[in-house]
Parts: C-alpha cells; sequence; structure tokens
C-alpha cells in the first residue's frame, strides 16, 4: 500500500504543480491491483489468526477436562500458562488483522471516490 500511494503521489504532483492527468497511463488498475492483493494477504493473515485462536481455545478445554477429571494436578500446568499465553498473542493477532482489513477497505474508497490528480488527493 505504501508503494502504490508513493506512485500515486509521483504521477500526479512531481513538482510544484500538480497534473491534469495522471503520468501513468493505467493508474487506477495499478492502485486497485495493489489493493486486491493487499486485502487478500489480509484476509489469509486474519484467518490463520482466527483459526489459531480457535485451536488454542479447544486445547484450553482439553487440559480444563483432563484437570477435572483427576488425571491432572489442581494446580495450572506449564502447559495451560503456555496455551494461555498464545491465546492473548492469537486475539492480538485477530484483532489487528481486523484493524489492518479495515483500513484498507477505507484505503479501497478513497481510491474509488476521489478522482486522481484533483485537488484532494
Amino acid at each position: 500500500m505504501i508503494i502504490s500511494e508513493t506512485i500515486s503521489a509521483q504521477s500526479c504532483y512531481p513538482g510544484r504543480a500538480p497534473r491534469a492527468a495522471p503520468l501513468l497511463t493505467h493508474l487506477h488498475a495499478w492502485l486497485y491491483g495493489i489493493s486486491a492483493v493487499a486485502v487478500l494477504i489480509s484476509m489469509t493473515c486474519v484467518a490463520l489468526a482466527t483459526y489459531g485462536f480457535v485451536f488454542l481455545r479447544n486445547k484450553r478445554k482439553q487440559i480444563k477436562a483432563a484437570r477435572e477429571d483427576g488425571t491432572a494436578p489442581e494446580q495450572p500446568s506449564r502447559d495451560e500458562e503456555q496455551v494461555a499465553r498464545k491465546r492473548f498473542i492469537a486475539v492480538c493477532s485477530v484483532l489487528i488483522g481486523c484493524a489492518f482489513l479495515v483500513g484498507l477497505v477505507f484505503s479501497i474508497f478513497a481510491e474509488v471516490f476521489l478522482i486522481s490528480c484533483n485537488q484532494w488527493r
């Protein structure tokens, strides 16, 4: 996304005066393509983080069930503490990934609703 914004800025404002049209002929196609790739990568990362969270939640349930059955000691085990730490990281990953995805969506809205090389770009 940083590269696409840099290309867009340089093709519309190379010096002090803005251009009437972008220097690159298919600037919108490039911007939409880069945005689409970024959204796909972001969605993949969110899906993997969500899968990790669900996996760790199920693992925590298994450890709790083993402790309640009496096969494990009453105090939290080292495995349970590690799963809790990993779950926290997975939750943070899901939240950050979703926030990044929302940011990408708003960037795409800007590309769709603002015309290249106008005074608001």
